[in-house]
């Protein structure tokens, strides 16, 4: 039964051939009713290797379109999301970006951060990242919750406030 592993590993690389095969068989198996005059009536023993073949490649085609629905609207929401909560972020959010964005490499250990100021704690930045996290907008490394960076999301975020900032000066 390798063949069968075979097949699959070569359907998934041509979704073309998957369509083709699709509609071939559907036309081999409807299309005398629909179209006597030009498609010939198949043979009965034939007929179960067509029907066969339309439901394998239509299985496969509907879990590949299925598939690619549920990527869109995973990232319909996510940028949905993203616009809904950029509209909500507040002055220390974005200094907590541009803290990011400041940094030469680009990540920001919370551990070794002073905090005299007595702004926030380091627990709150930690939560704050973690929060930002959740906007897609800050990536939170798992084995150190001090350690974060920017996504692309807050990366453009960040360019966006260093413009404004960068405009606001110059006038």
């Amino acid at each position: 039964m390798p063949w069968i592993y075979d097949l699959i590993k070569h359907l998934g690389i041509s979704k073309i051939f998957a369509t083709a095969v699709f509609i071939t068989s559907y036309v081999l198996l409807f299309g005398h009713s629909h179209f006597p005059s030009q498609i010939p009536a198949m043979k009965d023993e034939w007929k179960l290797f067509a029907v066969g073949a339309m439901a394998f490649s239509g299985i496969y085609l509907v879990c590949w379109i299925g598939q690619c629905i549920v990527v869109l609207s995973k990232h319909t929401v996510d940028n949905a999301l993203f616009w809904w909560n950029s509209k909500k972020l507040d002055e220390v959010d974005n200094a907590f970006i541009l803290a990011i964005a400041m940094r030469p490499d680009g990540i920001l250990d919370l551990y070794n951060l002073r905090y005299d100021n007595d702004v926030l704690t380091r627990i709150e930045m930690i939560q704050k990242a973690k929060l930002l996290k959740k906007m897609g907008l800050v990536n939170v490394y798992n084995l150190n919750e001090h350690i974060v960076s920017l996504t692309e999301r807050g990366k453009v975020l960040a360019a966006k406030l260093q413009s404004s900032i960068r405009a606001s000066k110059n006038t």
